[in-house]
């Protein structure tokens, strides 16, 4: 999706007719809204999610009322006011024209009504060169561009850093998954694995008599109580975000309180140690579960190893091993019918017998062998065994020392708290330090309960998959009912694959979006710091500590708004290269173009962020589209973008104060701020030159 103008009509500000044109070259992608604060800018940014998605950021207020108060106030009573926001633009090969209108009505008292709701029109040129309209225009534009898309392509640059919160990453999983096409698997899974499996398993236990209806209502009740879990596992899942959010706010109010700095910097470091601490404590414990695994049956054998050995050593000591003669050698003197002295060995003589007694006491061989090989096993086996009596020990004793330093280290944690939350620091300290811990104890709660819930899932599971499997195998199913069992089978099939390919699909892209997300951010951050997402799209930040990779705790909000930043460029990129291999017929997924319009995008960053955003954000998408103030469009940010600027505009403040100023851009002033004429306040769009 490529912008190329929009024209607002009595929208909020902006009074009158107004167009705006998009730069869109490829070269030449950067379009630039110069606002004065008050100008518009943030109206802006929602005539664009109004037009698409008859919706507003949290921060647009009275959202209710979007028509021109100067236009409104020069309608006559019983006139109507038309307010729209009209945006042309290409998707593929098709240029789209989107209109979204409301209409309201002055009565007689002067009173503001609606008369027509918002409502939104599509027209679009097809392949043919005809104009068509969408019968179904808000879904067209849906599915043209999701509507959860769009806080990661619209936003205010000053809140982006809401990406980096804790609570943050079912959004990004959620964006990631329809961006990048990963939706389209979790679709065909569902009806497959659930309508269509259904009515397949309803139709066999129809044809299988009461064995078949007794199996279904099983399978029933446990999709029903396995969707209860799943619901109380999200649920959990959100308080513990929530906890964590509510946990980093405290931590950023803390920070920001005199005479704490030292305390707050102890506790970091301290759970930063917590941290690796309880990793290695993961570690050892991993380690003795292999050692069980791999070698705890030898604990149980040693009993048995003893027995054995003590019964090969009492037949040695007969005489009985070796064996005196082999059994081979017997039977060859027999069957020949001649003794090694030279006597015959007749059938029946008494030279035979005594020959043939031998073999009671002659072995085989294999019997030979495998007493060799028993004795050779019982002596390495009962070195494993103290081996690995040694070994657990030795685990043990390490995981017994990491267990007294986590103690030792909790304890100088809840010192530390103390010390924070003492009065002697303030009211507001204890109460949010008093908070701080509550939060830790209800987290821990949680855990548990979440825990308990997935463990439950994974019974459920295992339950489905034992009546599935009974289902598709009842005995008493008609010809009918086989059939249906054959497709179920097909389904499940076809079902397992899909998970797979889309589990595939889903690793491959976060493992490419923490890759590019690295990269952006390393050429982007000051410091030293690595940024990923981890397995369940959070954006993390993290630093070496001892050659040990920890997270970062306490970063600034710069440093968050830069991370939140560097995703969405990520993102995008993501998004227009798979694009591009959909094109050359290389993959079957279809990813996108897709504009990056900000608010005050460089509001909060110091000088060096400033400049590093600048030069790389043109590069993260096909088109930006940017509303600063004059304090935002710093030297830095101009030098950075002017080679890249196609259009830019400034949006002209009438107020009703005498506040007159200009701003300079390329070596001309424009009207900034001017006066009103007519005690309205109102914007006027005015086009810059622009070589």
């Amino acid at each position: 999706m490529i912008f190329e103008q929009m024209t607002l009509t009595n929208f909020r500000q902006f009074s009158g007719k107004q167009t705006v044109r998009f730069a869109s070259e490829r070269s030449r992608n950067v379009t630039v809204l110069h606002g004065f604060n008050g100008s518009g800018k943030t109206a802006f940014l929602n005539a664009f999610t109004w037009a698409l998605y008859n919706d507003f950021s949290p921060d647009f207020e009275a959202s209710d009322r979007l028509e021109n108060e100067a236009a409104l106030a020069a309608t006559d009573p019983g006139d109507r006011l038309k307010t729209s926001v009209e945006l042309v633009f290409r998707d593929g090969d098709r240029k789209y024209t989107a209109e979204r209108t409301i209409e309201v009505e002055k009565d007689e008292n002067g009173t503001r009504r609606v008369v027509s709701p918002a409502s939104v029109t599509l027209f679009f040129v097809d392949e043919t060169g005809e104009q068509r309209s969408s019968r179904n225009p808000d879904e067209t534009l849906l599915r043209l561009l999701p509507k959860r898309l769009h806080p990661f392509f619209f936003f205010n640059g000053e809140r982006i850093e809401r990406l980096a919160r804790s609570d943050a990453y079912q959004q990004i999983a959620q964006g990631v998954r329809t961006l990048l096409d990963i939706e389209l698997f979790d679709r065909a899974v569902t009806h497959m694995d659930g309508d269509l499996s259904r009515r397949l398993r309803q139709e066999i236990a129809s044809h299988s008599g009461d064995e078949g209806e007794q199996a279904q209502k099983r399978r029933e009740a446990l999709d029903e109580e396995k969707t209860g879990k799943a619901a109380e596992v999200e649920q959990l899942q959100k308080n513990l975000d929530s906890l964590d959010a509510e946990r980093d706010r405290i931590d950023d109010k803390l920070a920001s309180m005199a005479g704490l700095a030292a305390l707050l910097a102890q506790r970091g470091e301290a759970e930063k140690r917590e941290v690796t601490i309880k990793t290695n404590l993961r570690d050892r414990r991993d380690e003795l579960a292999r050692e069980f695994s791999g070698n705890g049956y030898l604990w149980l054998a040693g009993d048995v190893l003893a027995s054995a050995k003590e019964m090969l050593d009492r037949a040695r000591q007969k005489g009985e091993l070796p064996a005196p003669i082999k059994r081979q050698f017997v039977e060859d003197l027999l069957s020949n019918e001649k003794c090694i002295c030279g006597r015959d060995l007749s059938p029946g003589s008494s030279e035979y017998t005594t020959v043939d007694d031998w073999r009671q006491h002659a072995h085989s061989d294999e019997l030979e062998n495998v007493v060799n090989k028993t004795s050779s096993e019982t002596r390495t086996l009962e070195t494993r065994m103290e081996q690995s009596f040694d070994e657990i020990d030795r685990l043990q004793e390490k995981r017994d020392s990491i267990r007294t330093e986590l103690s030792q280290l909790e304890e100088e944690l809840s010192e530390l708290s103390n010390k924070i939350g003492d009065r002697e620091h303030g009211e507001d300290p204890e109460r949010l330090e008093r908070r701080r811990r509550q939060i830790d104890d209800e987290k821990s709660t949680f855990r548990l309960k979440l825990q308990k819930a997935q463990d439950d899932i994974e019974k459920l599971d295992e339950e489905i998959a034992e009546v599935d499997r009974a289902i598709r195998n009842l005995e008493r199913a008609d010809e009918q009912g086989k059939l249906a069992q054959r497709r179920l089978d097909a389904v499940a099939n076809v079902v397992t694959a899909l998970s797979r390919i889309r589990q595939l699909r889903h690793d491959e892209l976060r493992d490419d979006l923490s890759k590019q997300l690295a990269d952006v951010w390393g050429r982007i951050a000051i410091k030293d710091y690595k940024a990923r997402l981890d397995d369940d799209f959070r954006l993390l930040l993290t630093k070496d500590l001892g050659g040990e990779e920890v997270p970062v705790r306490g970063a600034s909000t710069g440093e968050k708004q830069v991370l939140s930043l560097a995703f969405v460029g990520a993102l995008g990129a993501k998004a227009q290269e798979t694009f591009e291999k959909s094109k050359d017929g290389e993959n079957v997924f279809r990813g996108g173009l897709y504009p990056l319009v900000i608010d005050s995008a460089f509001g909060s960053l110091e000088i060096e962020y400033r400049r590093e955003v600048a030069r790389w954000m043109p590069t993260l998408s096909p088109q930006v589209i940017i509303m600063v103030s004059e304090s935002q469009w710093r030297r830095e940010v101009e030098e950075e973008l002017l080679p890249r600027i196609g259009a830019e505009w400034v949006l002209k403040l009438e107020t009703t104060k005498n506040r007159s100023r200009t701003i300079d851009l390329r070596g001309t002033d424009y009207n900034y701020v001017v006066e009103s004429d007519d005690g309205f306040e109102r914007t006027t769009i005015v086009e810059v030159e622009v070589d």
